[in-house]
């Protein structure tokens, strides 16, 4: 009695040795203690988080960081850190990249230094899991075990069996930068303790940005796209500003059915009457001055989704997902999911993008990588109802990589039945379907137990 799969008894497990050889257990069950405790008090106030930062915690942090990936702002990789420490920490500055948007914006995500990174990576544990917990069902971007894909098939089966009609399609005007510090540490103030904590975590929203120019800029408001302490906080933010507001407020005031599901800042609410949908379509608008978050007008629409009128019912696009009414075999009216065509729209000039940059590689790297890609696409858009769509963009992209390799030279280097030979040499994979009908029947289980 007592024994886990180590065959170890609950005091011997907490020292396992990980391959590293360094102690992590205690680390592991100091989380799910906090977790659990979070659960069942929900109006406790954690105290003194961070004498949870001991010596191994470093250690435990670096473990957690993929160490394949590029070096950080100050040109150090996650293998290179650890050495020459000198035991001080002082938050260094975020630097932006700027890459272009559908629509002609600019996104500007921040590469961020490995020497916050690791830090980073141990804060943001703690507040995880004090509020996974709190967050409600609706809420399923930057989340454990959660995901775009899950609220998809979230949505997609409240629409096919659930009595709703209108749709809300919603989107928060520039919500990384709209984040106001203050109000976001109040926020984390209401479930902690400890002055320390905040105190960190507004040392990362205050690190300055240096600007074209030379120029160093301290932000106001907003959390760095990108860095791994921002999405937590993010959460927390519309956990207490749209979230809360909808569910307990808005949500009593509804004649009908009502479903909503947000992933990160974009939201849906299916409704079964007219003015329900009206009601959600203020939610985030009620309160600016509080929150300071307002709509993107352009991106947000509310219209009618029937199954009944499938010929003059508009498409919803969430998030990077379509849903139109189509027919199954039994002539009955199902919630179908395809590729948004924005998406698919933008994905053949991206490809060719990556073809310019990857031109030069040998074959055998060259067709490594692709296969990488093809396999990723596949696995995010390989739904049920969607092969169309893959087969025309593994179409078009096979195209574009056969006119970038045949400007390699200036004769022809390929024609399309070399091209073709290389592609089976290669075993690229072609389109599939990567969604399993149990694993939708299972999904769609949870959600309907949850809702």
């Amino acid at each position: 009695m007592g024994k886990g799969r180590t065959g170890l008894r609950s005091p011997q497990r907490k020292h396992c040795r990980t391959k590293s050889g360094r102690r992590y257990g205690t680390i592991q069950t100091s989380l799910r203690g906090t977790a659990e405790k979070s659960a069942l008090r929900k109006e406790h106030r954690f105290q003194n988080l961070t004498n949870g930062l001991t010596p191994e915690y470093p250690a435990w942090c670096r473990e957690q960081l993929n160490k394949k990936a590029a070096p950080g702002a100050d040109k150090v990789t996650v293998r290179e850190y650890g050495k020459n420490l000198t035991g001080g920490y002082l938050a260094e500055l975020t630097v932006r990249r700027f890459m272009p948007k559908p629509g002609g914006k600019q996104r500007s995500p921040g590469l961020q230094a490995t020497e916050d990174k690791v830090p980073q990576t141990g804060v943001a544990k703690m507040p995880e899991a004090i509020y996974e917990a709190d967050f409600r069902e609706c809420s399923f971007g930057h989340r454990p075990h959660t995901g775009a894909k899950d609220a998809v098939r979230g949505l997609c089966k409240s629409l096919r069996y659930g009595k709703f009609s209108h749709i809300v399609e919603a989107d928060i005007r520039s919500f990384s930068d709209s984040i106001n510090h203050d109000i976001l540490l109040e926020m984390l103030r209401k479930r902690t303790d400890d002055r320390k904590f905040p105190n960190l975590i507004r040392r990362w929203l205050k690190a300055g940005m240096p600007e074209k120019d030379g120029r160093i800029s301290d932000p106001v408001t907003g959390t760095p796209q990108g860095g791994i302490v921002s999405p937590i906080p993010a959460n927390i933010y519309l956990h207490y500003a749209p979230d809360e507001w909808s569910e307990d407020v808005v949500r009593s005031h509804c004649r009908g059915e009502v479903r909503l599901v947000r992933h990160a800042d974009d939201f849906v609410c299916a409704s079964q009457y007219q003015d329900d949908a009206a009601g959600f379509h203020k939610v985030p608008g009620r309160h600016p001055e509080k929150f300071g978050l307002s709509l993107a007008e352009e991106k947000t629409r509310m219209f009618r989704f029937s199954r009944f009128e499938t010929k003059d019912n508009k498409t919803s696009d969430f998030p990077g997902s379509e849903y139109r009414w189509g027919h199954d075999r039994r002539k009955k009216p199902p919630a179908k999911l395809l590729t948004s065509r924005r998406k698919y729209r933008a994905s053949p000039e991206n490809f060719s993008g990556w073809c310019r940059k990857n031109r030069h590689l040998k074959m055998t790297e060259l067709f490594r990588k692709l296969s990488a890609k093809l396999r990723g696409y596949y696995n995010y858009c390989g739904v049920i109802g969607n092969f169309e769509s893959l087969s025309d963009f593994f179409r078009h992209a096979t195209r574009i990589l056969f006119r970038w390799l045949s400007r390699r030279s200036q004769r022809k280097s390929c024609d399309w039945k070399g091209f073709s030979g290389l592609l089976k040499f290669f075993r690229i994979e072609r389109p599939r379907i990567t969604e399993k009908k149990r694993q939708i029947q299972f999904s769609l289980l949870s959600a309907g137990h949850s809702a």
